[in-house]
């Protein structure tokens, strides 16, 4: 008792007291100010040490993202990631698929394994890019066909899209402009719903159209300059072989001769096969889509062979489906330019089994 009675006495010396002379009481009080600093910063140390491991914590991202079954809205998500101490960023996107503030894509994936703390990164609908028809009367339907393609991405679908056919009549107005649509401007169109439109639009004044001159009898060859002469859509396509009809021959042609030629619809061709061929010959059908454009564009096809370029195509068209026959050497190059710029090029070999092979090989800068 007495011994512990002494080391409280001890350990009061130890603390500043009255009985101190003024150098040991500075002394003292001088030494528990550096002992309480050097405590604070340990636990200092200690709180952050912690908090650290807190945030080190692995987690599984999970899905926020709008499914057929479930829609999530941006505030839902929000919650959902903070739940998880997950952090948020936001990018938003038109979309036709899903109204405005709806979660439709998040990185990373649902499922991935992150540490706490990390941004998450959700793309979220502005709703459509349109929300209702407008005026297109005085357009022309070039210049529709483009607009509508550019305003939807590629990877959804058209909110609103032309009604085919396409009905033309007689107008003072130049060929191809739009005279009269339904619905009407200002018609709301939804998301996930396709609204289409019916066009009526101008052919032209009359006697102005452009009627079929005869094909038939001539060689593909001579036709596809005419037609390309007139920068008239056209498709070819190989029919049979005929008696008494020679080779490369147009056998058959719609529009039938001197009938009204509709705008924008190509002139079909069919054609006898061309069968008598060197050896180191190809002979076939080159078909290619053509970009829409709002205007008729310059599209000109060339075949390359050892260095040497013939042209296969010149003219203007406003895009589609063109399709023409070829006779070249394997190993010829067909290139396609659009505006004088190189678009695509392929390479035409024969193949043992299927007979002639196309392979895209890119533009020349890229081999």
């Amino acid at each position: 008792m007495i011994d512990m009675i002494k080391i409280i006495n001890k350990i009061k010396d130890f603390f500043p007291n009255r009985t101190d002379d003024p150098d040991t009481r500075y002394f003292k009080i001088t030494l528990f100010l550096i002992l309480g600093l050097f405590g604070t910063m340990i636990l200092v140390v200690f709180i952050v040490f912690f908090t650290n491991i807190k945030g080190s914590e692995e987690i599984k991202v999970p899905n926020v993202t709008t499914t057929e079954v479930t829609k999530i809205d941006i505030l839902d998500a929000i919650l959902k990631l903070q739940e998880k101490y997950l952090d948020v960023r936001i990018q938003e996107k038109h979309s036709s698929k899903f109204a405005r503030g709806i979660v439709i894509d998040q990185k990373p994936r649902p499922g991935a394994v992150v540490k706490a703390g990390r941004y998450i990164t959700l793309v979220v609908s502005k709703g459509p890019v349109i929300n209702k028809i407008e005026d297109y009367r005085g357009k022309t339907l070039g210049w529709l066909r483009y607009e509508l393609r550019s305003k939807f991405a590629s990877d959804e679908k058209a909110l609103i899209e032309i009604r085919e056919p396409v009905i033309y009549q007689f107008d003072e107005s130049p060929q191809g402009t739009i005279l009269d649509q339904s619905p009407k401007a200002d018609t709301p169109i939804y998301e996930n719903r396709v609204t289409y439109i019916n066009l009526v639009v101008s052919k032209g004044p009359k006697g102005q159209e452009k009627r079929s001159a005869k094909y038939i009898g001539r060689s593909y060859q001579d036709v596809i300059k005419m037609l390309s002469f007139g920068n008239i859509p056209f498709t070819f396509e190989v029919g049979e072989a005929k008696d008494n009809v020679r080779e490369g021959i147009v056998i058959a042609q719609n529009p039938e001769p001197d009938e009204e030629i509709t705008p924008l619809v190509p002139v079909r061709l069919t054609i006898t096969p061309v069968l008598k061929l060197a050896e180191d010959e190809i002979f076939d059908i080159f078909q290619y889509i053509v970009e829409k454009y709002p205007i008729p564009v310059d599209v000109t096809i060339v075949s390359q062979y050892q260095g040497e370029i013939t042209e296969l195509l010149s003219m203007k068209h406003e895009g589609g489906k063109i399709s023409f026959p070829y006779r070249v050497k394997s190993g010829t190059e067909i290139i396609v330019y659009i505006l004088d710029s190189e678009e695509n090029r392929y390479i035409i070999e024969k193949d043992e089994n299927s007979g002639v092979m196309v392979e895209e090989v890119g533009e020349e800068d890229d081999q």
